[in-house]
């Protein structure tokens, strides 16, 4: 096994990994995570949206591993239109600084919010426009950096060690606002009203090791990026429930 050590941060490659597939390693990797789980387990024939949909290819996992969920009506809103947004059943392109989500008729059942909170200069005025799109028993998926990726060591240091990775340091990406400790982000969610269901951070120690080695062999930046993120605990999550 060979160590890279990247200041404090220590990643094992794995002298023999395993022989797994690219698409096997993500199917293992997305199975166990939450966003994941969240998605995969919204009630029957639930109306959810993607907020901060990126390119969208959130919609292709209700088609993507058991179970399937066709009966998912999906919702996508992002300050640009993404490439798979012809997918979802409507999609927005807003500014959630100022502007409220007015794609989709009537109330969403579900919510995602993967790496938005980061991003608002205000995250009270977001939640207060988003609150009236809830419906009774709505639940909300929250997702975003840990406090300390503000310590973090930068992308430009593993760059240097040859090892090709996306975000590490909360402020490698420019548009990022404010990190949130556990007590601010459960404040900030009580004040809307919000039940806290459960949470944490996002590690898989089975995979990380697996995951980095074949990302730093192969140049592959997102599977190195993930089994970074989960050696760092870089991500945490929450999941609320408006009564």
């Amino acid at each position: 096994m060979k160590t890279l050590q990247v200041e404090t941060v220590t990643l094992n490659v794995l002298d023999r990994p395993r022989l797994r597939r690219r698409e096997d390693l993500l199917e293992l990797y997305w199975r166990s995570h939450p966003r994941w789980l969240f998605l995969k387990s919204a009630p029957p024939g639930a109306k959810v949206l993607d907020v901060g949909a990126g390119s969208g290819g959130m919609v292709t996992w209700k088609g993507w591993c058991e179970p399937r969920r066709e009966d998912l009506r999906m919702y996508a809103v992002d300050r640009v239109r993404g490439e798979m947004f012809d997918r979802y059943d409507g999609w927005q392109v807003a500014d959630l600084d100022v502007e409220p989500v007015r794609c989709g008729e009537g109330a969403f059942d579900a919510v995602v919010m993967s790496h938005v909170l980061e991003h608002l200069s205000d995250e009270d005025a977001f939640f207060a426009r988003l609150e009236p799109r809830l419906a009774p028993g709505a639940q909300v998926y929250i997702e975003l950096p840990a406090p300390w990726t503000a310590v973090c060591p930068s992308r430009t240091l593993f760059l240097e060690r040859g090892i090709d990775v996306s975000t590490v340091n909360f402020f490698d990406d420019a548009t990022h606002k404010r990190t949130f400790d556990r007590p601010e982000l459960w404040a900030l969610l009580e004040r809307h009203g919000f039940r806290i269901l459960h949470g944490g951070a996002i590690r898989n120690r089975f995979l990380e090791d697996e995951l980095f080695t074949f990302g730093y062999t192969h140049r592959d930046q997102e599977l190195t990026t993930y089994g970074v993120w989960s050696k760092l605990s870089w991500a945490q999550y929450l999941v609320v429930e408006r009564p």
